[in-house]
């Protein structure tokens, strides 16, 4: 999907993966740090998603379907969290700093595309092996790992839905390119993992 299509998007509210629901099993524990500075995670952490994915996983039509995805951080993941233009870090921060439901929600937004980005895209079906089956299956597409951020983002209760679309957009604009998608310098994927399972 391109800008326009983001934009096409952004107005009509549609996406290939709506967050129906997310849990911080293990919560996010980091030291703080400036703006824009690396975060390191002192403990591993994991995230629980329930989302409904529109796409074509057994070959038979694109439809929707639902899963459960399984995040898991290895204790030294990095990130720099929420990469916003400085004059909008106060209506979307690069993390929040509390011990709070609802902010360590906030953090897994950024926290989790970083890592999807990462890896680009690839996930693993639980108990399936995925060189046997589709492609579209066990690989989210960049504009996916978008619908995961902006989901992540409107559950977390500090980021409306018109702040999360503009800032899906704003990642179309400048994390968009190649040299975020798939870039993994400070070797993240090594540290983070996903999961899925789908109901269907």
């Amino acid at each position: 999907m391109g800008l326009w299509s983001k934009i096409k998007s952004f107005f009509s509210g549609s996406n290939e993966i709506t967050v129906n629901d997310i849990q911080v099993i293990d919560r996010f524990q980091f030291d703080p740090v400036d703006e824009g500075d690396t975060i390191t995670l002192k403990k591993d952490a994991h995230v629980q998603l329930e989302i409904t994915r529109y796409a074509d996983i057994n070959k038979k039509g694109r439809k929707k379907h639902k899963a459960i995805m399984e995040i898991h951080f290895g204790t030294g993941f990095k990130t720099n969290g929420a990469s916003v233009p400085k004059k909008f870090r106060r209506e979307m921060p690069a993390y929040i700093a509390m011990d709070d439901k609802y902010a360590h929600i906030y953090n897994a937004a950024a926290f989790i595309h970083d890592g999807l980005y990462a890896c680009k895209g690839i996930i693993e079906e639980t108990g399936k092996n995925n060189s046997s089956n589709s492609k579209e299956r066990y690989t989210l597409t960049r504009d996916e790992c978008d619908d995961i951020l902006r989901g992540i983002w409107r559950e977390s209760r500090f980021v409306d839905r018109f702040k999360a679309a503009i800032g899906d957009l704003g990642v179309g604009l400048f994390a968009g390119g190649s040299e975020h998608w798939g870039n993994d310098d400070q070797k993240c994927s090594a540290l983070f993992k996903v999961t899925i399972a789908y109901k269907d």
